[in-house]
């Protein structure tokens, strides 16, 4: 069922769009991993009106689908962010569905979905339930159909550094801060750091970051503009792991027929 038409100038949905406009690739899907989605579903999916289903709210995985003709599925817990979302989109599809719940829930039945596609979702579900909600979308799936899965993982080589450090660097190059993808990267730098990466866990704090940079800027060792490049005012705790580590869990579940990567990501 549709979700009941609303306003869509809501402060608060403008706030999400406002944010997913701000942030780049590899954080969100690029043009060329949207080709590549694209270019698999066409060849994996030989079925006309498809079921598929995504977790979240990604814009450019709804256009996608819409283009491609399938009845489409959201699954979220945040009603706010999906309507923020719809701002961004380009193709307005009629056959979009908008189911309000836990990713960790059953609200679909067995064998339905010929696709499930999702973005980073396991980034925001603690490594503890990762069993359940691979098992969930493996129930869902029809017994032909696949699970096509955006990650964003650790590096496998990274600079590590401490605050004061990161602090010196941005002083002297502060052009290289102000680029998305340079920026999207601090995090993993200081990741040795107390209160940063909890190891057991998998889990990144980006508000302890930025009461870290605050400390800098109190410290006088950044300037105000400093303040505004090197924090992310996300509050948010992120679970991410090195590549090899979550195919660990994927093959539980399924199994990998092929995978591609930014090279513009790697080995940063």
């Amino acid at each position: 069922m549709a979700v009941k038409k609303q306003k869509i100038d809501s402060p608060v949905w403008k706030k999400w769009a406002n944010f997913w406009r701000k942030i780049k690739s590899p954080w969100k899907p690029s043009m060329e991993e949207i080709k590549f989605i694209k270019s698999q579903i066409k060849t994996l999916i030989k079925i006309s009106k498809s079921n598929g289903l995504i977790h979240g709210a990604t814009p450019s995985f709804r256009d996608l689908l819409a283009n491609l003709g399938f009845k489409v599925w959201l699954l979220d817990i945040n009603q706010k962010m999906i309507e923020g979302m719809r701002l961004i989109m380009k193709i307005k599809n009629p056959n979009e569905n908008i189911k309000i719940g836990n990713w960790l829930d059953k609200p679909f039945k067995k064998n339905y979905f010929n696709l499930v596609l999702t973005d980073e979702t396991l980034d925001n579900i603690a490594v503890k339930n990762y069993d359940r909600y691979l098992r969930n979308i493996r129930d869902f799936l029809k017994k032909d159909g696949y699970f096509i899965y955006g990650a964003y993982c650790i590096p496998d080589r990274m600079r590590h550094t401490t605050f004061e450090e990161l602090g010196k660097l941005y002083n002297k190059n502060p052009k290289y801060f102000r680029k998305w993808k340079n920026k999207c990267y601090l995090w993993h730098w200081v990741q040795n750091e107390p209160g940063i990466f909890n190891r057991r866990k998998w889990e990144y704090n980006f508000d302890n970051f930025d009461k870290e940079i605050k400390k800098l800027y109190d410290e006088e060792k950044i300037s105000k503009q400093g303040l505004n490049d090197l924090q992310y005012h996300m509050n948010y705790k992120s679970i991410n792991m090195y590549r090899k580590n979550l195919e660990v869990f994927l093959r539980k579940y399924f199994k990998i027929v092929t995978s591609w990567s930014d090279s513009k990501y790697l080995n940063k």
